[in-house]
């Protein structure tokens, strides 16, 4: 089921193309053209579910529950990279019946901390939030902590709560607190965060990471789990409360294997912000400062080195930057580039000039592709004209909006 690194790419570009296309012709399209396929995907969620598997790998169950929904599941390969044996990560026994194929899917990815999102032709198998923090692949050990702390219902009946969160999961749970072990949780955040009405133990501790993180002047708290093993078995877990910023760093240090032949640079950084779970996003035209043999025809190897490393590396090629912020990272032309750029623009002019940049949210992810509409591409399918009035209607239309609501100040 896996795809090589470059397969993948060459689909994302025709898919980006695809969709450059898409938003241009838009007036010639009716939504009604791909409700269908979507209304039978729901209708097929509601029927009636039998599963039964023995010994079965991920790959295969996903496979088969696909060819019972007559509907592809489309794993996320990023959530897949967290498991203990990513898409060989074995079910034992699963039965589920009596239930619709919703429930069932639901709760046949429950132990595995993924969830689905249906698309307009396909269901996509994603990480949970949780899962996604983790900075490293679990073990099956980490793995059950961690599903255990997200369906364990916590509430005020007890205000101690780390032994609330041993007692409901029955797991000896450590609390490690930016880099120092916590015999008990601050008593006075949990009585503020435990409601009666139960809460899974993974939201009260998002919140009482980010009260703690206020409290200690640590901005953006967040937390992961970890085991330190031992001849294969783990006597406690750790719940680790960090700095998010420090989290993302632990992320960008995953090793990765990946080849990018002569591939466009942010096809290339949506890949490395995949592998690492991190969300990248992009100044505005950094892209249109680099030449175009740069910008579309990049090409990068790497075997066992961090991310980190992909992008220092891509920054050496392109003179792209990146800038580590609590919740991202950001990609932004360095200096260099600037001065490369400026030179080039005062020297020669380009004759298809970008006239756009449209930006489109990946279905079944969280990530961002960037289309550039160039002037030609325009001409070639007979749209300027369209382009134009396009472009000067909006521009009336925000100038008439700042007149009608003018600024406060």
């Amino acid at each position: 089921m896996r795809e090589g690194s470059s397969l993948r790419h060459r689909r994302a570009g025709m898919l980006a193309g695809w969709m450059a296309a898409s938003i241009l012709l838009a007036a010639s399209i009716t939504p009604a053209a791909s409700e269908p396929t979507a209304l039978l995907i729901q209708k097929s969620l509601d029927g009636p579910a039998a599963i039964n598997f023995q010994n079965i790998t991920l790959a295969a169950a996903f496979d088969q529950v696909g060819r019972a929904l007559e509907v592809p599941l489309e794993p996320e390969q990023s959530a897949l990279d967290l498991l203990p044996y990513g898409e060989l990560t074995q079910l034992q026994s699963v039965q589920l019946q009596g239930m619709s194929w919703r429930d069932a899917l639901r709760e046949l990815l429950k132990p595995l901390a993924l969830t689905y999102e249906v698309g307009q032709d396909r269901i996509f198998i994603i990480g949970s939030a949780e899962l996604k923090r983790q900075p490293r692949r679990l073990n099956m050990i980490e793995l059950a902590a961690l599903v255990s702390l997200q369906t364990a219902p916590l509430n005020d009946s007890e205000d101690k709560l780390l032994k609330q969160i041993r007692q409901i999961t029955q797991t000896n749970f450590n609390l490690v607190e930016f880099g120092r072990r916590a015999e008990e949780a601050e008593k006075d955040i949990a009585e503020k965060i435990l409601t009666r009405a139960p809460q899974p133990a993974s939201q009260v501790l998002d919140r009482y990471s980010n009260r703690l993180g206020h409290e200690q002047r640590v901005s953006d708290a967040t937390w992961y789990v970890r085991a330190d093993m031992a001849f294969g078995r783990a006597d406690s877990i750790d719940i680790m409360l960090v700095p998010a910023q420090q989290l993302l760093l632990m992320k960008l240090d995953r090793r990765v294997t990946s080849s990018y032949d002569h591939l466009p640079v942010h096809v290339i950084l949506q890949d490395l912000a995949s592998k690492s779970n991190v969300p990248f996003r992009y100044e505005p035209g950094c892209f249109g400062l680099l030449e175009d043999s740069v910008r579309n025809n990049t090409s990068l190897v790497m075997r066992e080195g961090t991310v980190k490393t992909a992008l220092d590396a891509l920054s050496g090629l392109t003179g792209l930057e990146y800038e580590i912020e609590p919740d991202g990272l950001r990609i932004q032309a360095g200096e260099t580039l600037r001065q490369l750029a400026q030179t080039r623009q005062s020297t020669s002019r380009t004759s298809n000039p970008t006239v756009s940049v449209i930006t489109v949210k990946i279905p079944g992810t969280e990530m961002e592709t960037m289309i550039f509409v160039r002037q030609e591409d325009l001409e070639e399918m007979g749209l300027t004209e369209k382009y134009r009035r396009f472009y000067l209607d909006s521009v009336k239309s925000f100038f008439d909006y700042l007149v009608k609501y003018p600024s406060p100040d």
